[in-house]
């Protein structure tokens, strides 16, 4: 990752638009993009595909030592504990069915 844009802050409480600008796309851009999107598409979907592209059977986060590492992903990946607990339990409901 390289040096963010002039004027941006790395902590913005959005992921997906810290993740755009680390990638170089101006803050308006970035902004426009977001707007874009639907309702829908929240934090923790966002942090369920993020980690699904990570680990591709969610039976593993049975795991403690996968499921730390995921945990920490998640973390760097900007997004809180609520959301990363929210996410684990829908993964092990998946994984339990």
């Amino acid at each position: 990752m390289g040096p963010l844009p002039h004027g941006t802050s790395p902590l913005r409480s959005d992921p997906l638009e810290r993740e755009l600008l680390e990638k170089g796309i101006s803050s308006e851009e970035a902004d426009r993009a977001i707007e874009g999107r639907s309702e829908e598409w929240d934090f923790v979907e966002q942090a369920e595909a993020a980690l699904r592209r990570r680990l591709k059977d969610p039976s593993l986060l049975h795991d403690l030592k996968t499921r730390q590492k995921a945990y920490a992903f998640l973390q760097r990946k900007g997004f809180n504990t609520e959301t990363i607990f929210k996410v684990f339990k829908m993964m092990a409901n998946l994984a339990s069915e």
